[in-house]
């Protein structure tokens, strides 16, 4: 890019941080509160896991960087194209994350459990050993019970020649 467009692109980025500076409040369009409403339930909700913690406060963060593409136009009004972009990055944050992060549980445990469950099922006795024997049972029976909740794993009863033995498999 020539110098010249640059300079007048900096000078223009300049004036805009310059007036955003001196706003007290940014108001929605209708347009953008109509889709701000359509959006709100699907970008709220909970992912679970590594996810999950990574994507939390979805909301304000597409609501600031709407905020931000309007600005950047000088914009006292975050318009539905505002919107619509800030919901297009986040959506590009969603499935990066996603690709980065997912099946990702945000505790170690939990993770060494599916890591291992995905080579083979396991009994519990086998998931203490994964730890040396050296966790709690509290939270092992925790991190178990925790992964089954959120349909991660399942539990299968194997009959033996003796008692029956409790073998856990990915779901």
């Amino acid at each position: 890019m020539p110098v010249d467009e640059l300079l007048l692109l900096q000078l223009e980025l300049i004036g805009q941080i310059q007036k955003a500076q001196t706003l007290d409040v940014m108001q929605l369009s209708a347009g953008a509160e109509k889709l701000w409403l359509d959006v709100y339930s699907k970008i709220s909700r909970d992912q679970g896991g590594l996810v999950g913690s990574v994507l939390s406060r979805a909301e304000s963060n597409v609501m600031r960087i709407s905020m931000i593409y309007a600005l950047s136009e000088g914009s006292e009004t975050v318009r539905a194209v505002h919107l619509e972009a800030a919901l297009a990055f986040w959506n590009y944050i969603d499935n990066s994350v996603k690709f980065i992060f997912g099946g990702k549980e945000s505790d170690a445990i939990s993770n060494k459990i599916l890591h291992n469950l995905s080579m083979r099922p396991l009994t519990k006795t086998d998931i203490f050993d994964l730890f040396q024997r050296k966790i709690k049972k509290n939270q092992l029976n925790s991190a178990l019970k925790d992964l089954q909740a959120k349909g991660r794993i399942k539990i299968k009863k194997q009959t033996t020649g003796r008692r029956p033995k409790t073998v856990f498999e990915l779901c």
